[in-house]
Order: C-alpha cells, then structure tokens, then sequence
C-alpha cells in the first residue's frame, strides 16, 4: 500500500507552481471576467453613441402633455428624397411620442450595463466558492 500522502503511481507528478488548481480556475474566471466587462462596456457605450445624434434631432419637440384625446389619429407624411433616404413630417403629438420612445431605449442601455455587470458578480461569486469548495 503506500502512504495516505503519496499519489498512485499512474498519475504523472505535477510540478508545484506556488498555486493550487483551485486558484487558478480562480483566476481564469477572474481574468475572463474583466475581459467580459471591458467588451460589453464599450458595446453599451458605442450604442449610446449611436442613439445621441437620434435623440439630438428631437430636442426642439415639446414634451407631451395632457392625455390623448380620443378622436386622436397621428399625422405621419413619408417621402422619399433619394435611394437610401426618407423624408418624414409628423404632428407634435406623434414626434414627442417618437421622442419619448427614444429617450427610453438610450435609459435602458444605460441601466444594461447595471444589469450585465450583476450578472458577471454572480458569475465571479459562483467561481469563488468554487474555489473555496476544492481548497
């Protein structure tokens, strides 16, 4: 038989690196999640950019006020100036909606960013007690 402490001789010995498997699984997870947050920071950013100059178009419109009334039928004009370019003339009523429904996509990309970065805690938490477990 052997000692409780020797290993079975048809597993090759493995080199003492000054770490534990279990501490670099760790750092593994550690290190793909900086990297995961790095990416999807700048994929937010870069569609937050992309909506500025949209909502920059709406900021003459007047905030809408009161409730719609009724008999309400929205006023919309398309046109077609050249090959890949419209024209669009809608009522006040229609373009604060419009603007509206931009300013609350630009909100929810900014709270994406919250939401994504709680995801990658769970993520790095779960990757810790993994790696206290195996200690």
């Amino acid at each position: 038989m052997g000692s409780p402490n020797s290993r079975p001789k048809h597993l090759p010995a493995m080199p003492f690196i000054g770490v534990s498997r279990a501490y670099r699984r760790f750092a593994e997870v550690a290190r793909r999640t900086q990297g995961l947050l790095e990416v999807a920071e700048l994929g937010v950013t870069e569609q937050i950019k992309r909506g500025k100059p949209l909502l920059d178009k709406f900021q003459d419109v007047p905030p809408l006020r009161g409730r719609r009334p009724k008999k309400f039928e929205p006023r919309v004009a398309v046109r077609k100036v050249a090959d890949d370019m419209w024209s669009f003339s809608v009522d006040a009523r229609s373009a604060a909606f419009m603007k509206r429904a931009v300013t609350e996509g630009l909100k929810w990309q900014k709270k994406l960013t919250t939401h994504f970065c709680a995801a990658l805690c769970v993520y790095t938490w779960a990757a810790f007690e993994t790696y206290i477990t195996m200690l």
